[in-house]
């Protein structure tokens, strides 16, 4: 199909952050002409990110400085998302374990989620926190990721913000969640939850915001791991932009395939401008 077929019964679109709207301080080319051509055609935008350390409102105030304002109720995080999942499943005031930074307590404190420090106690009796909640942490120590295995030991349920074992930074990469999801999945034997892209919860989340059914939403990445491989399963149209962690040429033969590879937003801009 060509583009403009793929394209037009889009009316919502789920917008990847770093490496597709901007690059570090830098809004990459095309972001206001897509939000410009998107408002025109009323086609519906939500933001979606796995970087659980930040809250909804730091990145609708980078946008804002970037030229274009947008709601933080329309911008999704993988800890916004984690806390709503608990909310919605545990009842109000259930204790929560967190390795995480501010981005996540924020969130699972808005939910109306009980925060807990420390270890349980012995076990009569003191509980375990009914959840573990396990996003990056820039102060992660040995004796927190300690409690948090003495906590699943007990039976809190085992929740991950997102999978991405490393994130790209100037020094290199970086542990990311996923590696300290995965050395407590190693030390209790147990598996995470986990909330973020490329796993159903945030796209499901994404869908509800918008009002809209898959079909009519096209999400836009610059990752196949996590963005186009989890569109793919929610039944969304996928879009791989190259400008940011995925460079231009041909896909590795096993990564997920996505309906449409352009350069960068700027491209989507202009293929939605030229629509009927």
């Amino acid at each position: 199909m060509s583009p403009a077929s793929l394209l037009a019964p889009i009316r919502g679109l789920v917008l990847d952050m770093d490496g597709v709207l901007w690059q570090g301080a830098r809004a990459l080319p095309g972001l206001n002409a897509l939000f410009a051509i998107a408002e025109a055609r009323g086609i519906e935008l939500v933001l979606a990110t796995n970087n659980s350390s930040r809250r909804p409102e730091d990145h609708a105030a980078r946008l804002a400085g970037m030229g274009q304002r947008l709601p933080p109720e329309r911008i999704l995080t993988s800890s916004t998302v984690t806390a709503a999942r608990l909310a919605r499943d545990h009842a109000a005031g259930a204790s929560v374990y967190v390795l995480g930074g501010e981005g996540l307590r924020q969130a699972l404190l808005d939910a109306g989620l009980r925060l807990l420090d420390g270890p349980p106690g012995p076990p009569d009796p003191s509980p375990a926190a009914d959840v573990v909640a396990v996003g990056i942490d820039f102060e992660i120590s040995y004796p927190r990721l300690a409690a948090a295995a003495l906590h699943l030991q007990r039976g809190a349920r085992f929740v991950g913000t997102n999978g991405d074992p490393a994130y790209p930074a100037e020094a290199g990469l970086l542990p990311g969640a996923g590696a300290f999801i995965a050395a407590l999945e190693a030390a209790t034997g147990r598996r995470a939850e986990r909330m973020g892209k490329p796993e159903p919860p945030i796209f499901a989340a994404a869908l509800e915001r918008l009002a809209l059914p898959a079909s009519a939403v096209a999400m836009v990445g610059d990752r196949l791991d996590t963005d186009i491989a989890g569109a793919n399963r929610a039944g969304m149209l996928s879009i791989l932009v190259q400008s940011g962690v995925t460079p231009a040429g041909d896909l590795p033969p096993d990564a997920p395939r996505p309906d449409l590879i352009l350069a960068g937003i700027d491209a989507l801009a202009e293929l939605l401008a030229r629509l009927p």
